[in-house]
C-alpha cells in the first residue's frame, strides 16, 4: 500500500511509464567513463538504466525504506547509496565532470539547483525532471513573464533547455501538474565568474525585491553610478538582460 502522507512529505512521485523512462535515460546518455550522481532514486526507475553500465554511480536518498529497497534490489552491484537529505549534501565532494541527474522533489527543486550553483562542483551537465512551470522559469528569456531570479542566476552559469514534457499519467501517484525534463549545460565562458556567484545571487535578490517597481527604486540603497545605463533604471527587473545585469553588478561589486 502506498503511504501517501510520507510520499507527499518527501515530494515523491515515481515514474512507472516505460516509454518515458527510456526517453529520460536516452537523453541523459550512458558514459561509463564519467561519474554519475542521482538525486532521489526512489525505487530505481531511472537507476535501472545505468546500473551495470556505469562504473561510478552514486545516489542520494532521504527515505530509509527506499535505501533498504534499493540495497535488496541491486545487492553488491556498482552503486553507492547515500542516506541523506539532498539539501545537506556536500556537492563539492563530487568529482570533476560528474553528471547529476534525478526526479527532483518539486517543492525544493529551486533550492537544490541554487545549492548546486553556489557550490564549487564542476559538473558535466545536469538532467532533472521538474514541474513544467519551474522549467519555464529556468529557460525563460528577458521580457518573458517567466523571466525571474532563477532564470538569471542559472543562466549566467548554464545553458538551460527543456527537452520534453511528461504527462501526469506517467507516475504512480499522478501529480496535478505537467512535468518537464530539462538539461543544464555549463557555459564554457560563464557570464559571471563562479567565484562571484554568491554576491551576484544576492544582488539579483535585491533587484527583484519588488518586480512591479523599477530598478531605480529597488537599487536605491546601493552605490551605483547614476550616469550609467539610465534607461535600464527605468525598466522593471524582468525586462533586463543577462549582460545588462552583469554590467550593473560590476558597478556595485
Amino acid at each position: 500500500m502506498i503511504d501517501r502522507k510520507k510520499r507527499k512529505k518527501f515530494g515523491q512521485n515515481y515514474l512507472i511509464d516505460p516509454v518515458t523512462i527510456h526517453k529520460i535515460i536516452k537523453s541523459i546518455g550512458l558514459d561509463h567513463q564519467l561519474p554519475y550522481l542521482e538525486i532521489g532514486p526512489g525505487h530505481g526507475a531511472i537507476t535501472d538504466g545505468f546500473i551495470g553500465a556505469i562504473n561510478n554511480y552514486s545516489a542520494v536518498e532521504i527515505d530509509h525504506e527506499n535505501i533498504e529497497f534499493l540495497l535488496k534490489k541491486y545487492g553488491d552491484q556498482q552503486i553507492n547509496l547515500i542516506s541523506q537529505d539532498i539539501l545537506s549534501f556536500n556537492f563539492e565532494s563530487l568529482p570533476e565532470n560528474v553528471k547529476i541527474i534525478g526526479n527532483l522533489p518539486y517543492n525544493i527543486a529551486s533550492q537544490i539547483i541554487i545549492k548546486i550553483l553556489t557550490s564549487k562542483v564542476n559538473p558535466k551537465d545536469l538532467h532533472f525532471m521538474v514541474q513544467k512551470e519551474f522549467a519555464d522559469r529556468l529557460c525563460a528569456k528577458p521580457g518573458d513573464k517567466s523571466w525571474s531570479k532563477i532564470s538569471i542566476k542559472s543562466q549566467v552559469l548554464f545553458f538551460n533547455e527543456s527537452l520534453f514534457e511528461i504527462d501526469p499519467i506517467a507516475f504512480d501517484i499522478k501529480p496535478k501538474v505537467t512535468s518537464s525534463f530539462i538539461r543544464m549545460t555549463p557555459l564554457k565562458n560563464p557570464i559571471v565568474k563562479k567565484a562571484d556567484f554568491h554576491s551576484f545571487s544576492k544582488f539579483i535578490d535585491v533587484c527583484f525585491q519588488s518586480k512591479r517597481k523599477s530598478l531605480k527604486n529597488n537599487l536605491k540603497d546601493l552605490l551605483i553610478d547614476a550616469d550609467f545605463g539610465l534607461e535600464h533604471f527605468k525598466k522593471r527587473p524582468e525586462e533586463i538582460t543577462l549582460d545588462q545585469y552583469k554590467e550593473l553588478f560590476k558597478m556595485i561589486k
